[in-house]
């Protein structure tokens, strides 16, 4: 939807785009800079006024469906930090392959299998790759050494960046209570400030820009909080299972609804892990020689 506003704003408000440089920045800040749904709304009348857009109607269309493009109104939900059009995008380019609209219904489930089928073998062999893939760290910090434990590659890069940002934040003191301290902590390439509150009994941040809500990481906010505090790793609730290396990790049980006993050594993904690697080996030595190359030929066509 983002997206789509983008483009439609610079059909629709081509002159204002021309004659103000500001104006782009402005309007994108609208989209997903702000934090407080209040602010918003007096800055949006702000800029109507700003650059005489009161009466368009097409910006008076766009505000009537707000919450379904402005990021403030969703910051509270997870989204994983993409945006509607990414996801059905991403859909749509993957049904393609498969589908056609003149199949019928039979063909539509046999093809639609073959999606499964496919994207099933996809995570595997992600998974496999995951498992061979030696992470670098950018700092050799304790909380980069606990976490590239836990995430999935994809994850813990994507956190590094937000931990790596930490060291052109400030931070100072607003507010405190009892058991609780507010923090300001502005980027240095940002002019907005974030609060953030720090509860010292169970080491638990909450920052205003609510990217844990939506993303489920930590901002660099948050983490500079953190680091503040001296707080050297993450607690567990911050560590969302989806995002880890064990995601897929589970009991499973039997067809009496009993656990089976199981741990992540056991995951589908470190059998095909085991099974490639030997596999590779095999054929290795197999190919060096023509009594076993015929051998393992025979056994892998059985």
């Amino acid at each position: 939807m983002a997206k789509a506003i983008t483009e439609n704003a610079a059909k629709n408000l081509h002159h204002v785009f021309h004659s103000s440089k500001q104006f782009a920045k402005d309007f994108s800040d609208f989209l997903y800079e702000y934090e407080d749904e209040d602010e918003w709304l007096v800055s949006w009348d702000y800029m109507l006024k700003e650059y005489s857009l009161t009466d368009n109607k097409w910006l008076c269309s766009i505000f009537d469906v707000k919450e379904k493009w402005a990021i403030v109104y969703g910051r509270h939900m997870f989204i994983v930090d993409m945006k509607s059009t990414q996801r059905s995008e991403s859909i749509n380019n993957v049904l393609k392959k498969y589908l056609k609209p003149k199949h019928d219904f039979v063909r539509f489930l046999g093809h639609y299998s073959r999606v499964l089928v496919d994207k099933r073998h996809q995570e595997l062999q992600a998974e496999f790759k995951m498992r061979q893939t030696k992470l670098i760290l950018q700092s050799n910090v304790e909380m980069l050494r606990h976490v590239v434990e836990l995430y999935s590659p994809e994850m813990f890069q994507m956190f590094q960046d937000e931990y790596m940002k930490i060291a052109d934040c400030t931070i100072y003191k607003a507010n405190k209570s009892d058991t609780i301290t507010e923090y300001k902590v502005k980027y240095s390439q940002r002019i907005q400030e974030h609060l953030v509150k720090y509860e010292a009994s169970n080491t638990s941040v909450e920052c205003s820009c609510k990217k844990f809500s939506f993303v489920g990481i930590l901002c660099a906010h948050a983490l500079k909080v953190l680091e503040h505090k001296n707080v050297k790793r993450l607690s567990v609730h911050y560590v969302l299972k989806r995002w880890t290396q064990d995601a897929k990790a589970s009991s499973i049980k039997d067809h009496h609804g009993i656990d089976i006993k199981s741990n992540a050594q056991e995951s589908i993904g470190k059998h095909y892990s085991y099974l490639s690697h030997n596999a590779r080996e095999i054929s290795i030595l197999a190919a060096e020689n023509k009594i076993m190359y015929e051998h393992t030929k025979e056994v892998l066509k059985n």
